[in-house]
């Protein structure tokens, strides 16, 4: 089974308010800034006038944090793999964070 290797733009990521729609809903875009340039990787806004107040914010501070979520997932990991076998957790305490990283790498995690 081939796997499929994503690369995701570096971390952090930073959030901006980019005002509202025609409907009023809130928008607010996820971007990169670097010292040249500042790259917008994704906007969001609330589904509707009538979602639940803040819905599209909060979903666009869970994208914003995805880059650090990662590597905090990915040093937990590292590091619970170094420890000595009979300090180590189970190795079904392992799999539905593979599952997540493979969900993110978008291939199979083993």
């Amino acid at each position: 089974m081939s796997q499929t290797i994503s690369q995701h733009t570096p971390g952090p990521w930073e959030l901006e308010h980019i005002g509202e729609d025609v409907l009023k809903c809130p928008r607010y875009r996820i971007i990169k800034r670097n010292d040249l340039w500042i790259h917008t990787l994704a906007e969001v806004w609330d589904p509707t006038p009538f979602a639940a107040e803040g819905t599209g914010l909060s979903n666009a501070r869970l994208m914003t944090a995805a880059p650090e979520l990662k590597q905090l997932l990915e040093g937990c990991v590292g590091y619970l793999m170094s420890l000595p076998n009979t300090q180590r957790p189970d190795a079904a305490w392992f799999a539905p964070i593979s599952r997540l990283l493979a969900k993110i790498e978008g291939g199979q995690h083993e």
